[in-house]
């Protein structure tokens, strides 16, 4: 309900009256309230005490005429129970006193008389009752506390004692009176008895027993602890009249008065409705009068201030038509000279100033907009509610939304943010640069095309001169294509290292490799001659060929070493892969078990590359046996070709791949997949996942070496439980696939040749020699290529091969050749080695003019290929090119 001015102003002043009456009766009444209370607390309080008083000297008198009796009651009288019952019986005033009869106990405790006479009570046995113990005990008069008689009338009563003494002062009996406390002259009265209309008297002991009450059932009950408080500070020694609440829950004044005789309490309650009945009236009276004059108050005040309103409603409604009015027709003019002409003055000039503002605003909101049009970034203002005050129209190239949507829906922006990023838009604050700038937050926003998009973010708030916040002003810019180039370089700078810690573990692996094949040599060479040189039953044979096992055992951890750092030497050639692997299908699935389904897709119809046949089956079998182990309870494996043209693109993303067609080998298993942090280190040497004993960790180190050594490259993929594909990619080529012929042994030949040998290793040469002089030949020797030089020069005779290690100190395989091939053009050279670099091979590839025996050496294989070799050097002599 809308309200004119002059209807609030009258209700306003008319409830500040009414309050103020109403605060001025509170307080008078307030203080008539406390003079009640004090008034009826005293007399109540006065009341209490006489009644308290009243009933101790009834006490006390009664219990003084028992102890005065008491001496006259002589040995004589006790003689025997009828003398002492007509004692009792001639006591006519104790009788009048003690209602509840009166007795003569034995010292035992037992009944003698008792008057009036009741039959079969003489020697009753009572000595049990307090009363009877304390008297004895004390030898002093006793009053007990009270209990209900055994009478049938079952009233509290209390028994007062006074002791007969002998002359010898030996009690010789107990006169006893029973007091009825419930009889008009005691209690009786007093619980009948009216406070006002409502109040009434009860009275307790010390122990929280009610004794006296108008209620009959509540005789005798104990009041709990914190039941009554005001009780329980009248046992602490209280004495007053304080308000109180009753056990009914009435409120109440109560009073409490302490008698000395037992320290019983006496109380009075009076109810508080009646005790400030008079106080009620007087409040409704005043109330009734508050209202009336309330109501004469408005409509005197109403009346008059339509004088002071009037020319305020003037100007409100020259105000609300004001969009209506133009020019001199907007200002208001007063025709009074009062306060309300000064606040047309001032409105006024506001106006005047409003428009000149108004102008100035548009201005510059104009060229607000032309700045953000031209602007690529997305700039907004929004106001301290969250709705848009401005949006730029570029919103919709970088979001998708247009102007009139943000304008729309205030929350739109904040749904704008990509989910994971939506937390730390809605909190987030500006960090600062040196010179108080704010710093760019980056953010993740989704399209309306659902587009994924990273945006750059700068806002600051706007405020006026007094500290009042216009909202908050922000920017964002598309920076997508900057986090995307970013992306791939730091994808790039990851394969890198990644490549650069492969090739270091490589290198290091290589050189293990060459040194650790030149003792094998040794092993496996003189274990092959110590062989030759035993008979067939000699029992150091069979330890012999142990530790010739244990060395091939060994020599295959170096050529997986050297598969790996690439220095191992392959045999290449253009081969069907799809043909390679259909071959090996059976081998495979012997291998993998039954429980491991194999199947193999060959859906490359381009499959020929450039391989050696033997490492790209190794590679197959490697990854067949890693396939079956992670598949512990069976599963499956699938082995498919395919070709996949990969363009420059790719390559940026992918450190080494060189742009081409590529036969792409997949190997997947659905096996327990391999974690990302795992994916890391599957390739370096001797890292596996297998209990110790089950895999030395060079497997995939192995396929890793010999892919990048034909020139592929191979990529994991793989989550947790969800299995593992292998895709290794091979380059295209186009010379047609054939099949490696398979070589077969040659025996050991003898000869009569000069062969010098070269080697950094002296234990190297002498094997040389130990196997070769026994043959025929004739040996010469050299540490070094400077010393091989000068045993060349310095030997007379014909010199038919140089026998020379590829790497060695100072200078190489290939530069000795060279050097020795100058002096003695007809000399032929077979190098030494289990380790490759450029200076006899590209790559690890042979070319076809070199003669290589692979380390480690043995009898059986050095004079093979010697053998080979020297039919090969005849044949080039004649015109022809065996084979080797």
């Amino acid at each position: 309900m809308k309200l004119t001015m002059r209807t609030r102003l009258t209700l306003a002043v008319s409830l500040l009256f009414l309050c103020m009456m109403g605060a001025t009766s509170f307080l008078v009444l307030t203080v008539i309230k406390q003079q009640i209370k004090e008034t009826i607390s005293t007399e109540q309080f006065s009341l209490l005490s006489e009644v308290a008083s009243s009933l101790e000297d009834k006490l006390t008198l009664a219990h003084s005429q028992l102890i005065a009796v008491a001496p006259r009651i002589t040995p004589e009288t006790l003689a025997s129970a009828e003398i002492a019952q007509e004692s009792l019986d001639n006591r006519a005033g104790l009788q009048k006193v003690f209602d509840n009869n009166i007795f003569l106990f034995s010292p035992e405790g037992k009944v003698i008389a008792e008057s009036p006479f009741l039959p079969n009570r003489r020697g009753l046995d009572l000595s049990f009752r307090p009363y009877i113990k304390d008297t004895l005990a004390t030898s002093a008069p006793v009053i007990s506390d009270p209990y209900i008689s055994t009478q049938s009338h079952k009233h509290p009563v209390i028994m007062m004692t006074a002791p007969v003494f002998d002359r010898e002062g030996k009690i010789i009996a107990i006169l006893t009176g029973s007091l009825d406390l419930m009889s008009p002259n005691i209690l009786g009265k007093l619980a009948e008895k009216k406070i006002g209309k409502n109040g009434y008297l009860y009275l307790l002991t010390a122990d929280r027993t009610m004794i006296m009450h108008p209620d009959k059932n509540r005789i005798f009950k104990k009041i709990p602890e914190g039941r009554n408080p005001l009780y329980d500070r009248a046992l602490q020694g209280f004495e007053g009249t304080e308000e109180n609440m009753s056990g009914a829950g009435v409120p109440m004044l109560t009073s409490f008065k302490r008698l000395r005789v037992k320290n019983w309490l006496l109380a009075a309650n009076f109810p508080q409705a009646e005790a400030y009945a008079p106080l009620i009236r007087a409040a409704q009276v005043l109330l009734a009068g508050m209202v009336f004059i309330t109501v004469a108050a408005f409509a005197i005040i109403r009346y008059f201030s339509q004088y002071l309103t009037r020319p305020l409603l003037a100007l409100t409604q020259h105000v609300a038509n004001l969009a209506d009015k133009k020019g001199e027709a907007r200002l208001f003019h007063a025709t009074a000279h009062d306060e309300t002409a000064t606040l047309a003055r001032a409105f006024n000039a506001m106006l005047e100033k409003l428009d000149r503002q108004q102008e100035d605003l548009r201005q510059r909101e104009e060229l607000y907009r032309t700045v953000t049009e031209f602007a690529s970034d997305f700039i907004f203002w929004r106001a301290p509610d969250k709705k848009m005050i401005f949006v730029s129209s570029n919103c919709e190239t970088l979001t998708g939304y247009s102007e009139e949507e943000f304008l729309a829906d205030p929350g739109l922006l904040d749904t704008l943010f990509h989910p994971e990023d939506r937390e730390r838009w809605l909190s987030h604050v500006h960090p600062k640069d040196d010179a108080g700038k704010e710093i760019p937050l980056e953010f993740r926003i989704v399209t309306k095309g659902g587009e994924v998009r990273w945006v750059s973010h700068v806002c600051t708030q706007i405020q006026v001169e007094t500290g009042r916040s216009l909202g908050l002003r922000g920017s964002l810019a598309d920076i997508t294509e900057r986090k995307q180039a970013a992306t791939e370089q730091e994808m790039l700078k990851s394969q890198l290292v990644q490549a650069q810690k492969m090739e270091s573990i490589g290198i290091l692996a290589g050189g293990v490799a060459h040194d650790f094949n030149n003792i094998l040599s040794i092993i496996l060479g003189y274990s092959e001659l110590l062989q030759l040189e035993l008979a067939e039953n000699s029992p150091a044979r069979e330890k012999v060929q142990i530790i010739n096992e244990a060395g091939h055992r060994a020599a295959t951890l170096t050529r997986q070493l050297l598969a790996f750092s690439r220095k191992q030497v392959v045999h290449m050639a253009p081969c069907s892969l799809n043909q390679l692997i259909h071959d090996l299908t059976k081998m495979l699935g012997r291998m993998i078990g039954e429980d491991v389904s194999l199947e193999f897709r060959p859906s490359a119809e381009d499959d020929t590359v450039l391989i050696d046949p033997g490492q790209m089956e190794q590679v197959l079998l490697n990854m067949a046996v890693n396939a079956r182990d992670a598949m512990p309870n069976g599963g499956s494996l699938v082995i498919e070709t395919k070709n996949r043209e990969l363009d420059a693109e790719y390559a940026k993303t992918h450190a080494d791949v060189i742009p081409g067609r590529y036969v792409v080998l997949s190997v997947s298993d659905t096996g327990l997949g391999i974690s990302r942090e795992i994916q890391d280190k599957i390739f370096d040497p001797f890292f596996t996942t297998k209990e110790r004993g089950k895999g030395t960790g060079l497997g995939l180190a192995m396929v890793y070496g010999i892919i990048k050594q034909l020139g592929g490259h191979v990529f994991v993929y793989s989550e947790p439980e969800q299995g593992t594909t292998f895709k290794i990619f091979l380059p295209i080529v186009r010379d047609a696939a054939r099949k490696t012929p398979e070589s077969s042994p040659l025996p050991l030949p003898r000869g009569n040749e000069t062969i010098l040998v070269v080697d950094d290793e002296a234990l190297i040469r002498n094997l040389v020699k130990d196997i070769l002089r026994p043959l025929g030949y004739t040996m010469l020797e050299a540490e070094s290529g400077a010393e091989a030089i000068q045993a060349s020069d310095a030997f007379a005779g014909r010199i038919d091969i140089l026998l020379t290690d590829v790497i060695m100190p100072g200078m190489n395989g290939r530069e000795l050749a060279e050097a020795i091939t100058a002096r003695r053009p007809e000399i032929k050279t077979i190098y030494m080695s289990g380790y490759t670099d450029n200076a006899i091979a590209h790559h690890g590839v042979l070319g076809p003019d070199v003669v290589l025996i692979e380390k480690p050496i043995t009898a059986e294989k050095l004079c093979s290929v010697l053998g080979a070799a020297c039919d090969r050097f005849q044949g080039l002599a004649a015109g022809t090119k065996p084979i080797l």
